[in-house]
């Protein structure tokens, strides 16, 4: 990691702060990173400037800048005991500071990562591939491991012990042998492999 100081006026877009508090104001319920991306464009705040990138390495700085933002936004929230933010791609949505328990002590590494500019700077076109590519493979994954639980009839989170008791009480119902149906037992047998080796 550099050592340079990043110096955060020359990287965020001016307005940026007004214009995320502004739309935090107008969702109270939440709303997507995609959404906010999607108003900031059309307010000009989030326009390419200096060098051509690729459409992922764009993508990935906008992320970036507003993650940090937001995680900004959120460390004023708290200071002020006013509330803080709950931040991810699916769901950015103020919490109320009488609601946060223990969750505001505990350290969190994303945070650690965004509030750094210098990891924003130090990405190439290669490392943001690659993560793109980690978190596709991570994705779809865990997509896979919520259809074969829906499969056996779980709901995360479960352990191994649950997911194998399942699978035998289901193989002794539906094993041909005892009047089952092969193919339920193949869709079974399937599932259960996803789950053990995830």
């Amino acid at each position: 990691m550099s050592t340079e100081a990043v110096d955060s006026k020359q990287i965020i877009p001016e307005n940026v702060y007004e214009a995320v508090e502004e739309y935090l104001q107008r969702y109270p319920s939440g709303f997507k990173e995609y959404d906010l991306i999607e108003y900031l464009n059309e307010k000009n705040i989030f326009q390419e400037k200096g060098e051509r990138k690729s459409a992922s390495l764009q993508l990935f700085q906008k992320h970036f800048l507003l993650f940090h933002i937001l995680y900004n936004i959120s460390e004023k929230m708290i200071l002020g005991k006013s509330g803080y933010l709950k931040i991810s791609p699916l769901l950015i949505q103020k919490i109320d500071y009488s609601e946060a328990g223990t969750e505001l002590s505990q350290f969190d590494p994303l945070r650690e990562y965004y509030m750094d500019l210098s990891n924003m700077k130090e990405a190439t076109e290669d490392t943001v591939d690659k993560l793109l590519s980690a978190f596709w493979t991570q994705y779809l994954r865990n997509d896979k491991r919520q259809e074969a639980l829906s499969t056996l009839g779980l709901i995360d989170p479960v352990d191994e012990q649950q997911i194998r008791s399942t699978y035998r009480r289901l193989m002794s119902t539906h094993h041909p042998d005892k009047g089952g149906d092969n193919e339920k037992v193949q869709v079974i047998n399937k599932a259960y492999a996803i789950l053990v080796k995830t």
